[in-house]
Order: structure tokens, then C-alpha cells, then sequence
């Protein structure tokens, strides 16, 4: 028998299943990849209005009387055009390894995932662009005089580690595909500028221009329409298909009285936190209302959060000066992923591992498992938790069936004897498992099998 070889047919029918599981572990929804493409174009768009906003701000410092500040916006810009460029090699690369990894260089890559883990992280590529990020950081915060533009920089820059242990790299780069990559480039991208913005503004003496915060009247400064001037022209010259989120209102005597800019950042998650910027410039802005259709939308800090209900496939945001509807834009509306699962257990390493599927597990490590842990593989974190889920052994031979339920995501006592009683044959499930959020219904995710040896 040890010489035995398979049929021709019999290899091919093996070769078929292996590329057909590859498939299926690999495959993206259609509408997420559509959402990347989207958010990545208006990305791109945004980054270059704040270039030619820019460029007005870094005119009026050259003209005062701070020389040295001046220059320093001036060297600051250049070490972000720098820091502009490594990030378009690294979206080349990315694109390059994902085309020469594939079957036939000619199809599209944009799903495939194993290019921007190669590059971004396991060469360490994206620990590099945290760190340029980091002096950028440091730069711009010595022209920000204001605390509150310094909190503004702080947070658009913020590298910290996310609340649930990721590093920064992992949080913004794991499990993304070519074009959740491209997009998640042009979000750090559009950051940089922002942040750049904020410093020069400030510098500048400008800061409550374009601070996106309805303030009391009495606090809002009289409109420096000198500064502005570049702006409004600039957005004047796009075509109402090419800017349908821009809004200008001026009086009699051709002042400006209102500037509305919605940033679109689609599509939004429906049940879900979905941050949107909302800019508005206005001689009275008590008097300027945003509102979400088939939803809920609320400001918060520099920014407004919008949560549609998940009862229609879009949602307007609308944005009035008292009754008069100033701008309206609609958002298209995407179911948001679900979760995937994991098993946390001990390795004979003693060191505490993940399990996912497919790997047979000793049976010291499959009575080590203690909980289950969420994952968020499309790049948006849902902040769900493990609301409850059921444990099934199924006894080789036996055909008997051992089951229990826990209330949350940590394992019971009565699991742990099941897990206990598990022998190599058995059929081990952790299923119906039941995930919650704070705006999200519960709703139940993938089960996981373990493969006791």
C-alpha cells in the first residue's frame, strides 16, 4: 500500500478541492470591495482640496510678519509630500506582489489578502509609516498654540495601540485585501493633510475658520473672506456632478455667509458608529441643523457620528440653515460584516494561542480553551462582544451528544468537563454563537469546529 498512486483523475479531483476551499476562505464580499473602491476615490478627492486649502494658508504665512514660522510650514509640507510618496510606492508594491502572486497577471487583485500582509507587515513596511508618522506628529504640533488644534493633531496622528491589544499595525492593516489597503492609504493620507491643516491654520491665526464645531454666536469671529477667496474659487470651478457636498451661500453684497462641505467617507455601516466630517463656515451658525434620514446622526468632537437603523439601502444627510436645505448628499447603506470567531487557549509553550479551524488540537490544548474571542476581518471594528454560545460533543462511536450554554463569551464550568471528556474521534462544535453591540441587534456568527488528536 505504501506504494499506491493515485489515478490521474483522482489527483485532479483533490487539486479541485483544494482551489475550491482556497476560494471560499478567501472570498470577499462584492459590496465590501465596492465600498473600499468608493471610500478610496473620495479619499483621493479629499486630499486634494485640502492640498489647495493648503496651499492658501502656507500664502497667508508667507505674507506675515512671522518669517521663521513660515518656513517652518514650508519644510513640514515637504517632508509630507515626502512621507505622500513612500505611501504611493508602497500601494505599487502592494499591487505588484498581489499581480505576480496570482494565476493570470491580467485578472483584478483588488480581494486578493496575502499581498498586504506580505508587505505592510511582515516586512515591517507599515512599522516604517508609523514611525514617519510620528515626526510628522512632532513636527506640526510646535505651530498648533492652541490646545485645542493640538488635541485635533493628537487624535488624527494618534498611533497608540487599539483598546483591544492590536498594535497600530495590526488595527490598520490586517486581514485587508489590495483595495482595503488603498483605501486605509488614502484615510492616512487625507489624516496627514488634515493634521497639516490644522497647524497651518493655527499658525496663522485661523483656527475657528473651518473648525467644524457650532459654537454660540457669541463666540463664532467675523468671516475672513480674504482667506477664504481661494478656497470658494477653487470649489466654484468643479462642476455640481464633481462637487454634489459643497454648498455656498453669500449675501447681496457678494459676501460669504455660509460654507457647507459634507466629507464623503461611504459607504456607512448600517447599526454602526460610521464618522463623518461636516464642515460649516456661517456668520450665525446656531442656526444650521444636520440630519441623517433612516437613522440617527450626532456631533461629537470634530466630527459627526452617523448610525443609519439598517431599514432602507441608503440614508441623506441633509444639512438646513433654519428651513432652507443647504446641501444633501446620500450615502449607499452596507450590512455591517459580522465578527468572526476564535478559541483562546494554552500552548504546551505555555504561551496563549488562537484557534480558528482545520488544526488538530492535543487534548491538553482543546481542555486549556477558556474563551472565545471576536475579529473584525473587513477593517471596521463593530465593538460587538460574545453574548452567549452553545458547546457540542458529539461521541465517536457513541452517537451521544453532550451540550451546554454559557452567557457570554467565557467557558463554564460544565463546558470545561465536557471539553474534559473530548477523545481523538469526537466531534467538538462551538456554535450558536450569539454577538451584541451597542447599536447593533444580536445576531449570530460562524461556528467553530475543533479537531481533537
Amino acid at each position: 500500500m505504501s506504494n499506491y498512486k493515485l489515478p490521474p483523475r483522482q489527483k485532479m479531483i483533490n487539486l479541485l478541492y483544494v482551489i475550491l476551499i482556497a476560494m471560499l476562505a478567501i472570498n470577499i464580499s462584492g459590496d465590501v470591495i465596492d465600498g473600499f473602491i468608493t471610500a478610496h476615490k473620495d479619499m483621493k478627492s479629499n486630499v486634494e482640496a485640502l492640498k489647495a486649502y493648503n496651499e492658501v494658508l502656507e500664502k497667508q504665512l508667507a505674507a506675515g510678519s512671522d518669517a521663521a514660522m513660515a518656513q517652518k510650514a514650508v519644510q513640514i509640507k515637504k517632508e509630507l509630500l515626502a512621507i505622500d510618496e513612500r505611501i504611493a510606492r508602497l500601494e505599487t508594491v502592494v499591487q505588484t506582489t498581489a499581480q505576480e502572486s496570482s494565476f493570470n497577471q491580467s485578472i483584478d487583485v483588488d480581494d486578493d489578502l496575502s499581498a498586504v500582509k506580505e508587505i505592510m507587515l511582515q516586512q515591517q513596511n507599515a512599522s516604517a509609516l508609523k514611525a514617519d508618522i510620528e515626526k510628522f506628529k512632532e513636527e506640526c504640533l510646535p505651530l498648533a498654540t492652541h490646545e485645542a488644534s493640538r488635541k485635533i493633531i493628537e487624535d488624527l496622528l494618534n498611533t497608540d495601540p487599539h483598546e483591544n491589544g492590536k498594535t497600530w499595525e495590526e488595527a490598520h492593516f490586517a486581514n485587508l485585501p489590495v483595495i482595503g489597503c488603498k483605501m486605509m492609504m488614502s484615510k492616512i493620507r487625507k489624516d496627514l493633510w488634515l493634521a497639516l491643516n490644522e497647524a497651518m491654520r493655527c499658525a496663522a491665526g485661523q483656527v475657528k475658520i473651518n473648525d467644524s464645531i457650532l459654537r454660540p454666536q457669541e463666540d463664532v469671529p467675523e468671516l475672513d473672506n480674504n482667506l477664504l477667496k481661494a478656497l470658494l474659487a477653487h470649489l466654484e470651478k468643479q462642476s455640481l456632478k464633481e462637487q454634489p457636498q459643497s454648498k455656498i451661500v453669500k449675501d447681496k453684497d457678494g459676501r460669504v455667509k455660509i460654507l457647507v462641505m459634507t466629507e464623503n467617507q461611504a459607504p456607512l455601516f448600517a447599526h454602526y458608529e460610521n464618522l463623518l466630517n461636516v464642515t460649516l463656515v456661517s456668520e450665525d451658525p446656531t442656526q444650521l441643523t444636520v440630519s441623517l434620514s433612516n437613522g440617527s446622526i450626532r456631533k461629537e468632537g470634530n466630527h459627526y457620528v452617523a448610525i443609519p437603523n439598517g431599514k432602507s439601502q441608503t440614508a441623506t444627510l441633509t444639512v438646513r440653515n433654519g428651513r432652507q436645505v443647504l446641501t444633501e448628499h446620500e450615502y449607499q447603506v452596507l450590512p455591517l460584516p459580522v465578527p468572526t470567531p476564535s478559541l483562546i487557549y494554552t500552548a504546551p509553550n505555555g504561551k496563549q494561542r488562537e484557534y480558528r479551524s482545520s488544526v488538530p488540537l492535543s487534548r491538553t490544548e482543546i481542555q486549556s480553551i477558556s474563551r472565545i474571542k471576536l475579529h473584525m476581518d473587513g477593517g471596521v471594528d463593530t465593538k460587538e462582544t460574545v453574548a452567549g454560545f452553545d458547546l457540542m460533543l458529539i461521541k465517536n462511536g457513541h452517537k451521544t451528544v453532550e451540550m451546554a450554554h454559557a452567557d457570554g463569551a467565557v467557558l463554564t464550568p460544565e463546558m470545561k468537563k465536557i471539553l474534559g471528556n473530548t477523545v481523538k474521534g469526537d466531534k467538538l462544535i462551538f456554535t450558536n454563537i450569539s454577538v451584541k453591540g451597542s447599536h447593533t441587534p444580536a445576531r449570530q456568527t460562524v461556528s467553530v469546529n475543533v479537531i481533537p488528536m
